[in-house]
């Protein structure tokens, strides 16, 4: 019998850092821009985040159109982006409470993201790929979690013969709890990475 899966979101669930955060650093010379940016992008432009992390867009197109929007610097804004990128680290007790759980699930990273996840923060972290027995983001996916009422989520059961009535979501976002639950699934809906460390050694 195939194991029940088990999907694991990342931002809000396993990691809370930031986009572009050295620039809250107060002797960066750009102090105080990432939040303009990040309402630019996330607020104001929110359909082209969304279509990024379909794989419609790459970091480097996101990034001269905000560096157009802003006056700054393309290769030195993007150099930034990168390096904070590979600054989102899983900490090591998310991750050994994981390998705990292979035995009785397959463990899934979910994410709804970008190309700069897999181009720049998984590298930076090895360990996740050998821990997770399998990542899935969905800019290679090029859809979100909640596109077609979980078109994601019923592929990845078909694909790995599992039924929603034994599967395991843990997420940040009710709406993808949701939808899930409603799939037939059980959702755990978190509210930081503490909590997602508890929910993980509770199951």
């Amino acid at each position: 019998m195939n194991k029940p899966l088990l999907f694991i979101d990342f931002y809000g669930t396993l990691n809370s850092g930031k986009f572009w955060s050295s620039l809250d650093e107060p002797t960066h010379p750009w102090h105080g821009r990432r939040r303009p940016i990040e309402a630019f992008l996330f607020r104001d432009n929110a359909p082209l985040v969304d279509d990024w992390m379909r794989g419609k867009h790459t970091s480097e197109d996101i990034h001269h159109i905000i560096a157009s929007e802003f006056q700054l610097d393309f290769k030195m804004l993007f150099e930034i982006f990168k390096n904070d990128c590979q600054k989102l680290f899983i900490e090591q007790r998310h991750l050994a409470a994981i390998e705990k759980l292979k035995s009785k699930y397959t463990v899934i990273l979910s994410t709804d993201n970008m190309d700069s996840f897999d181009r720049f923060t998984l590298p930076a972290q090895p360990r996740v790929a050998k821990v997770f027995d399998a990542i899935h983001n969905s800019f290679n996916w090029r859809m979100l979690k909640l596109d077609n009422d979980g078109t994601y989520f019923k592929q990845a059961l078909a694909e790995a013969g599992a039924d929603f009535r034994d599967c395991i979501l843990i997420d940040d976002i009710d709406k993808i709890c949701n939808l899930f639950e409603k799939l037939g699934g059980r959702a755990f809906r978190v509210n930081g990475v503490g909590e997602a460390a508890r929910i993980l050694n509770s199951l």
